[in-house]
């Protein structure tokens, strides 16, 4: 059957995605950068570079998907800076709506990039729901924000008794007191959830 079809189809594919997580480990946590770079070419020598970011979900459609994405506009901002296409790289994927506190990104770029200045023109020139903190050149070609990721925190912030604070509200999902969805008495269900040292509540 179809849904049969289908598990087998998810079976594989976790599979494949635990053997390759499992040669990632036997080379030392991460993947080989030979297979990860992103294809430009710059005159110098190109080397990695990352960071760290936090974001409001509320407006974004997620970490990566479309030009309402987490992603898509932190390589716009870093093209304008570069001059040269640039692909960032999460520890996790955030579904619509999810925030985060810290979530490690990479990038590649040309090894005369200073980072601090980066740093803070990315900062300047983001959206004021996307907070870029750090930024430095990795220790190691071949380090990865996601393969060589050891954990991530999810943080899910429920409000039972109906009673959520204007500052809150946004990062909550808030409850009537009868135990039901707070938009049946005129609430409101927030982000459901704010990340905590990587990705939000959701994604992978």
């Amino acid at each position: 059957t179809a849904a049969a079809s289908s598990r087998v189809s998810n079976a594989a594919h976790a599979s494949r995605r635990s053997q390759r997580g499992a040669s990632a480990r036997k080379a030392g946590g991460c993947a080989s950068v030979s297979s990860q770079r992103w294809p430009f070419d710059l005159p110098g020598e190109v080397v990695r570079y990352v960071g760290i970011c936090a974001y409001d979900g509320g407006e974004f459609g997620g970490w990566m998907g479309g030009q309402r994405s987490i992603q898509y506009v932190l390589e716009q901002r870093l093209h304008s800076l570069l001059r040269h296409s640039v692909q960032v790289v999460g520890a996790g994927r955030t579904d619509a709506g999810v925030h985060a506190r810290a979530m490690p990104f990479h990038f590649d770029a040309d090894a005369a990039v200073d980072a601090k200045r980066v740093r803070a023109a990315l900062s300047s020139g983001l959206p004021p729901q996307i907070q870029v903190y750090h930024v430095e050149r990795a220790a190691g070609a071949d380090l990865h924000a996601r393969l060589c990721c050891r954990g991530k925190r999810y943080v899910y912030r429920v409000i039972s008794d109906g009673r959520a604070s204007p500052w809150e509200r946004p990062f909550c999902w808030v409850l009537a007191r009868g135990g039901g969805d707070g938009a049946d008495d005129g609430g409101d269900v927030g982000g459901a959830g704010a990340g905590a040292g990587g990705a939000g509540g959701g994604g992978s």
